[in-house]
């Protein structure tokens, strides 16, 4: 669940249903890190090569009621979405981390992060491309 700053409680899984359904989206998942002491709504997209997210955010915001709104966006360049072994579940609290140490901004910034994914011992760092959008 997020809670964006205006109250209303949003359910990622309803944000994702629409932009799953967007061609060019492989899979997403949708958190609610926190900027400025407030969460946003943000989206993590695993997306066909050369597909933009500036139009995928576009297209999925037609779509959604003004408190599900997408705030900003990550592209997401490794294999897949991190999920659990057994129920292969999307790792949420995991993605929450990651999207919220590339320090996510508004979407009137603009920020290319370089992608890589690498092992250390049983531990997995996970890099990727992340870029905010400008405003719609």
């Amino acid at each position: 669940m997020v809670a964006p700053p205006d109250g209303m409680k949003v359910v990622p899984d309803d944000v994702e249903r629409v932009l799953n359904e967007i061609p060019g989206v492989r899979e997403s998942a949708v958190v609610g890190p926190v900027h400025d002491g407030q969460e946003r709504v943000h989206a993590i997209l695993s997306l066909e090569p050369g597909k933009s997210h500036d139009e995928i955010v576009r297209a999925a915001n037609t779509r959604l009621e003004e408190h599900q709104k997408i705030r900003s966006a990550s592209v997401w360049t490794g294999d897949g979405l991190p999920r659990t072994e057994g129920t292969k579940k999307l790792k949420r609290r995991e993605l929450k981390r990651w999207a919220a140490k590339r320090d996510t901004k508004p979407r009137w910034t603009t920020r290319i992060v370089s992608a890589r994914r690498r092992k250390r011992s049983d531990t997995t760092e996970l890099h990727a491309e992340r870029r905010v959008n400008r405003p719609l």
